[in-house]
């Protein structure tokens, strides 16, 4: 996992991550919700969303094979929990059709998403999404999609 301010993340030299920064700095709390293509990333697409955050004890595990998730936050503050995949055991198995597993475990470390900041996440990275800052809090997301063959 990478967490880093939005705009820093440009120094990590991946012409895929520029791209994601360009659409993420691109949206605001009027862009609609909805599923958007990267133009300059065939394959690759964002959706933005709008939710509230819940408690831990509602969280699930998530972990992806065909892409990498980079997740940033327009409008509220929520945090992530991140583990190794390897650290954690499977619930449900990987489901290709929607490129998703639902492992069980402690998390090893929870990152802090607000505007501004974001959080790379490679298929190694099992992420709980969506939790709790201070309580229920209204969310609006922006989850770019990167096929795993941008770093292969």
């Amino acid at each position: 996992m990478i967490a880093d301010k939005t705009d820093l993340l440009k120094n990590y030299g991946f012409k895929w991550l520029c791209e994601a920064v360009e659409f993420i700095n691109s949206c605001t709390a009027d862009t609609a919700d909805g599923k958007y293509e990267l133009e300059k990333l065939p394959g690759a697409f964002a959706v933005v969303s709008q939710y509230d955050t819940k408690d831990i004890e509602k969280g699930l595990w998530e972990c992806h094979r065909k892409y990498i998730d980079i997740q940033a936050v327009v409008c509220g503050v929520e945090k992530l929990n991140w583990a190794p995949l390897s650290s954690l055991e499977e619930k449900i198995p990987y489901d290709e059709s929607k490129d998703c597993s639902l492992p069980v475990g402690e998390s090893m470390l929870t990152q802090t998403l607000r505007p501004g900041y974001a959080a790379v996440l490679f298929p190694q990275d099992a992420h709980m999404p969506m939790m709790n800052f201070n309580g229920t809090e209204h969310v609006k997301k922006i989850v770019i999609k990167i096929p795993v063959e941008y770093i292969a």
